[in-house]
């Protein structure tokens, strides 16, 4: 009777060797999930970085072509003030 008692209060308060694979197996799930999760967050950053770069290369191309006339304009300034002496020296 003793040894019936023992062993019915060993199966209750022992756990099932299962439920501590289970718990492993979810434990290196969670893992592999947590990398994954990891790895798409730091692709979706570089992407990020990426089209930002693109769009600051777009806007400095922008602004240069916007300035460009005026750099243009100043150069013809000076190459109308360079014939008007030439002329002016003939």
């Amino acid at each position: 009777m003793k040894r019936l008692l023992l062993l019915a209060t060993v199966t209750v308060i022992a756990p099932p060797p299962q439920h501590a694979q289970a718990v492993s197996v979810g434990e290196d799930e969670a893992k592999k999930c947590e990398e994954r999760i990891a790895a798409v967050q730091r692709d979706v950053l570089n992407k990020y970085e990426d089209s930002l770069a693109e769009l600051q290369a777009t806007f400095q191309t922008a602004a240069d072509l916007k300035s460009a006339p005026i750099e243009v304009r100043g150069v013809c300034d000076g190459l109308d003030e360079m014939v008007r002496l030439s002329k002016c020296e003939l």
